[in-house]
């Protein structure tokens, strides 16, 4: 039987955009990634384009304000998510507007 899989949390990201828990390692690049209700226009989940530099959005972490930031944002088809490990938290974006900071303890 296999485990139920985990809530992905900002710190269990690295830079190249893979998310390890536990028995899990997923390349989010290609892979479908829910998307919060609050964050939602029609679609629940929506594949990771591409990746950039957090430090080239950010002069600081929009959440903590920790500098420099440290990271990366990945991009989808209508939303960007900045998983911020400076204070563990799931930054959503649209159109460069914070719409959600999920904290992930």
């Amino acid at each position: 039987m296999k485990t139920p899989m985990p809530m992905m949390q900002a710190k269990d990201i690295d830079d190249e955009g893979v998310w390890r828990k536990g028995e899990y390692e997923i390349s989010l690049l290609g892979s479908k990634i829910p998307i919060p209700e609050n964050v939602q226009d029609q679609k629940t989940q929506e594949r990771g384009l591409f990746i950039v530099e957090a430090k080239d959005h950010f002069q600081f972490c929009p959440k903590c304000r920790a500098s420099p930031v440290i990271g990366i944002v990945i991009v989808t088809e209508s939303v960007q998510l900045f998983p911020a490990k400076c204070c563990d938290t799931m930054l959503w974006f649209k159109k460069g507007e914070i719409v959600n900071g999920l904290e992930t303890e």
